[in-house]
Parts: C-alpha cells; structure tokens; sequence
C-alpha cells in the first residue's frame, strides 16, 4: 500500500459510527423547520426522506411548530430548549429498515415522556454514495400526564405541587462526570441497537461507539473535522482516477524519511486552490 492510501486508510478506521448530542439555549423553531424542510429550507425537501413528531401537548396536537415555537418564546432565557441526537445511519440498510430504526431508537430512548421532532436526511456523500442521518430534536421537559396551557407547561417546575407548575425538566442537577456517562451509555445503546438491526437484515455488525484505545487501535485517529475528511474523500476519488499519474508523484516525493505530499483544503467549496505540505508519518 503506498503512504497516501495508509493515510486515507487511518482517517476511516473510526469513520463509521457518527452520533453527537447537541442542546440548544436559543432557537428552537429555526431548526424545526431546517430539519423539516419547511420555510426557508423547503429547498432541501429533496434530501427529506421521513419525518414526524410525538408527545406533543394537547393545546400542540398535529402542530410541532406551534409546540417549538412556544418552547423557544417561553423557555427561561438562559436554559436549554432542546436536545438533538444527530446520528449517522448505515447505509447497508434500506430506506424502510432504517425508519424501522429511527422509530425503535425514539421508543427506547423516549418513549411517551418527551414530546419530539424527528427527520431522516439522505444528502449525497463527498463520494458520490448516499449519506443518510437522523435529526431527533426533544424536549427536556418530561410528559406527567398533568394537562397544562403553554404558559403553564414551560414554567418552572413546582415540586410540592407539580399541577401548579411546569413539567420537570430531565438531566436538571446532573454533575458533568454523570452526563459524560450518560453520554457514553447513550453511544452504547445506539450501537447496540444499530447492530441488531443490521444482524436482522443479513448485515455483519459494524457500529462500534468504544474510542480508539478501547478498540486496540496501535494510535489514535487523526483529529480531523468533518470538513477535512470530506475533502480527503474527494483526493481518493481523484487518486482513484489518476492512478498512474498518482504513482509517478509518488515516487517524485518517496524519500527516506518517508515524507508524502497531502492535501490542505484552502476553500470550503473545494474549488482548485490547493496548497501542498510535507508530514512524517
């Protein structure tokens, strides 16, 4: 294998299992309406393969943007007005089996005590396959059964007499060690989950939430962002269709100290501006 392929090989070793948790302290509405494609992003309606919503109040029934637009005006300034799980999800599985997935994962992670947003994007891929992921915005605020207005439901939480106040919110007076292993379990779970559907479809696990010293992994992966993977992805694509002209550089560049040239994307829209540099490996 030459050094630009055991680069590439190294960023990928990790790349399979994306899942991030977000929480949001300032819009809430905006982003309904990204992950919806509706509003200003209705241009994106293309790349929406599934939405719906859930536990929604009664004075919100069949109508989330009124609940997240109540939560953004309503929530206390400086709290939280969502969590959003944003999670790749595999591409061996098939547009029914992945929404099969998604409504498994809102079950047990939610259930009927947070109301919630979903939407499955399917965007194309720097190379050129397709890259479906889940956006699952929800509420902090935990579903009692107690019928509240929306002045009511976003106020602060009454525990002696929770019918006079608001809904509780979830997480509240969670240390940061307890929400970092919050955090992992929840990594966990998503992989657990994620495999047996892929068992169940023919596939061979793959997801694997464990960091790189858990896997056994000689050294860690290279700290790149998103947006530098994307742009190696794009280099493969061109290696793969300059395979000789590739080999003839190559070896201009192979030296003792085995430097090989890569690439540093200059602009976002990967236009023709590259710059080269020289890295021991």
């Amino acid at each position: 294998a030459t050094a630009w392929r055991l680069f590439f090989n190294r960023v990928f070793f990790v790349a399979n299992f994306n899942f991030s948790v977000r929480v949001n302290k300032k819009s809430a509405r905006p982003h309904a309406d990204y992950i919806l494609a509706q509003g200003k992003y209705k241009h994106k309606k293309e790349e929406l393969e599934l939405s719906g919503s859930g536990n929604l109040p009664a004075w919100a029934k069949n109508d989330p943007k009124k609940f997240w637009r109540e939560c953004e005006k309503r929530e206390r300034a400086n709290g939280s007005r969502y969590r959003e799980h944003i999670i790749s999800l595999p591409r061996e599985l098939d547009q029914a089996q992945r929404a099969e997935l998604v409504q498994d994962w809102i079950d047990q992670e939610l259930g009927d005590k947070h109301a919630y947003t979903f939407a499955i994007h399917n965007t194309k891929a720097a190379d050129g396959l397709e890259h479906p992921h889940l956006h699952l915005m929800f509420s902090d605020r935990i579903n009692d059964g107690i019928e509240r207005t929306q002045e009511k439901y976003f106020s602060r939480y009454n525990k002696k007499n929770p019918e006079k106040g608001g809904c509780q919110k979830a997480n509240s007076g969670m240390t940061r060690s307890e929400m970092k292993d919050q955090l992992i379990a929840t990594r966990e779970a998503w992989a657990k989950l994620g495999n047996e559907h892929l068992a169940r479809a023919g596939h061979a696990p793959s997801l694997d939430h464990r960091n790189w010293v858990e896997r056994g992994a000689p050294e860690p992966p290279p700290n790149m962002s998103m947006y530098h993977i994307q742009a190696l992805q794009k280099l493969e694509a061109i290696y793969e269709k300059n395979k000789e002209i590739m080999k003839k550089i190559e070896k201009e560049f192979a030296t003792e100290s085995r430097q090989v040239a890569i690439f540093d994307v200059e602009n976002r829209e990967y236009g023709s501006r590259f710059s080269t540099t020289e890295r021991r490996f």
